[in-house]
């Protein structure tokens, strides 16, 4: 059975070094729970949201019955709501162990992810294996809307806009960055955000996002701290945020949330 009891992040595997001896080892995976952070948040959201975090795994191999090694690129739903996240090194050695592991069949080893990735976030876990060339075939994601990137800096700007017409609204930006809360390593990213209400100002949107630079906390903590700070903001009457971290660890992380029932499909951004 997965799950050691939920941690604290200062004992989890980050920073630490570690060995994929040992094979397949649910008890690798290290669940940190989420109240870690949504209580530090300078802007709990009042109304709270809804979100997932789409997991993409590139490193997993594996070997059938013959013996012969498989390859899938995997794809993990894990729901906002449940009490725990898994943290990504602990993930990364559980995939890790799998690579001389005999599985019947592409459906028993994706049964058995489903069920160990459940037991360590507590609660339901979606798990999709690939193949490289349905992958592929996807092809690459952009985002569309205002781009930020190239808005006034102005560390100070207001969210609101002076004029212009509000309703439903989409911009994004290349320059989301934070950084891990145990190690101090850069995490780079992508954040798009859809907004109804009035008017939003581009460089107050920038400035928001420049603000995480130096911000230390997990992906996921991080969208949480935009969603605060946009939520708060007058006559909002719907709000989405999505960010696509590059991969590290083989592993590349997009939180999204929203404050009403949103599909949020899984991305694959040029970066990642």
């Amino acid at each position: 059975m997965a799950g050691k009891a939920p941690g604290d992040v200062t004992h989890s595997p980050l920073g630490q070094t570690r060995s994929y001896a040992g094979g397949y080892d649910p008890g690798r995976l290290y669940p940190i729970p989420r109240v870690h952070s949504r209580d530090r948040l300078p802007q709990a959201p009042a109304a709270g949201f809804l979100g997932m975090d789409w997991w993409t795994a590139f490193e997993l191999t594996w070997l059938d019955d013959d013996g012969r090694p498989q390859v899938a690129v995997g794809r993990f739903g894990v729901p906002a709501e449940t009490p725990c996240i898994i943290e990504s090194k602990s993930l990364k050695l559980f995939l890790g162990g799998l690579y001389n592991e005999r599985f019947a069949s592409w459906a028993v080893l994706t049964a058995r992810l489903e069920a160990d990735l459940t037991a360590a976030a507590g609660a339901p876990v979606t798990v999709q294996l690939e193949t490289l060339e349905a992958f592929e075939a996807r092809g690459f994601d952009r985002f569309t809307g205002v781009g930020l990137d190239t808005a006034a800096l102005e560390a100070d700007a207001p969210l609101l806009a002076t004029e212009g017409e509000g309703g439903r609204q989409r911009f994004y930006s290349h320059l989301l960055r934070s950084l891990c809360p145990v190690t101090g390593q850069p995490d780079w990213g992508s954040v798009e955000i859809l907004f109804e209400g009035p008017a939003l100002n581009p460089a107050g949107l920038l400035a928001l996002v420049l603000s995480l630079r130096e911000h230390q906390g997990f992906h996921e903590d991080t969208v949480e701290r935009l969603y605060g700070a946009l939520e708060v903001v007058p006559g909002m009457t719907y709000i989405a945020v999505r960010a696509a971290y590059c991969r590290r660890g083989g592993i590349d992380i997009t939180p999204c949330r929203a404050s009403a029932p949103t599909v949020f499909s899984p991305l694959r951004l040029a970066r990642q």
